[in-house]
């Protein structure tokens, strides 16, 4: 699914926000960034040219090319850190973070974050991972799965009847399934959609879907298909939302877009599947080095204290 690019460099906008407060509290401890001539102002809060530069160097090459293009998402993104920045001085200004209450959190959290840090310095990503081979085989393994699923070109007969719906409506949406069952006896299912489907979109089409993938589709219609035939019908389905009767004109195995179309993805993927793995070996590697022990006796006590 595609969305419009107002709509991606709004959410660009957004992650460099985020990443521009994780510089700008970093650089606020480290004393590592110069101050320059203001870029942008807000009340007190002033941000330089080289103090941008050092926190967008920070952002993914692909975020840091889409605000190339788009002045006005990078300007979106410098407003919310001079926003982000005067609350915090209207929070230090009234001596806020000196509430015993706010420093147990923020000690809290500079703990949790210090631990994320130090996990990802110590469960580093293999120079060069992934390799083109790497590249392949995951490719590969993809494909293999699509192998295993299908597509489904669907039509449908769909009567409202949600879970839960008044008792007179349930019953007047029975009896509209058990007209469309009868008529459904050597009848045409794209002329019985067009009359009695409550699906408005496909119910134009003759009850016509269009080619779904299986993970698109409600568990309940997802579990009779295996067992179908193009050309054959089945139904009555009870799902949360209706009851359902579907028609399979076409299954094909589920297509897969070429290498050169899915890499940059697949790149994204294995390097995060391949950091959580290592991130996790780390983990069991350090729980195993430093076993706990713990005194079931006293934890139980605590247990029955606290409730």
């Amino acid at each position: 699914m595609s969305y419009p690019r107002s709509i991606v460099l709004g959410r660009i906008a957004v992650v460099v926000g985020i990443a521009l407060a994780s510089s700008v509290a970093f650089a606020a401890t480290s004393g590592a960034v110069a101050v320059s001539a203001p870029v942008a102002k807000a009340g007190s809060v002033e941000l330089g040219e080289s103090e941008l530069r050092h926190m967008l160097d920070a952002l993914s090459d692909s975020n840091r090319q889409a605000l190339k293009s788009s002045p006005a998402a990078l300007a979106q993104a410098v407003r919310g850190e001079l926003l982000r920045r005067n609350v915090l001085a209207e929070a230090r200004a009234r001596g806020f973070e000196k509430d015993p209450t706010v420093a147990i959190e923020v000690d809290r959290v500079r703990d949790e974050i210090m631990m994320r840090l130090w996990v990802a310095h110590e469960a580093k990503l293999p120079a060069g991972y992934p390799s083109d081979a790497d590249v392949k085989q995951g490719y590969d393994v993809l494909r293999d799965r699509a192998a295993a699923v299908s597509d489904y070109r669907l039509s449908q007969i769909y009567i409202a009847a949600q879970d839960g719906a008044a008792p007179d409506k349930v019953q007047a949406a029975l009896r509209k399934v058990a007209e469309v069952q009868a008529k459904l006896q050597g009848g045409d299912f794209g002329a019985l959609a067009k009359a009695y489907s409550e699906h408005v979109d496909s119910a134009a089409k003759g009850g016509d879907l269009g080619t779904l993938a299986e993970a698109q589709l409600l568990p309940e219609v997802r579990a009779v298909l295996p067992a179908m035939k193009p050309g054959e019908t089945a139904g009555p389905i009870k799902t949360a939302q209706g009851i359902h009767f579907i028609r399979l004109t076409e299954r094909k195995p589920a297509s897969v877009p070429p290498l050169a179309e899915v890499r940059e993805a697949l790149v994204a993927a294995l390097r995060q599947d391949k950091l959580s793995e290592l991130q996790q070996r780390y983990l069991k590697e350090l729980a195993q080095k430093f076993p706990p022990t713990i005194n079931e006796l006293e934890l139980a006590k605590l247990g029955a204290a606290t409730r």
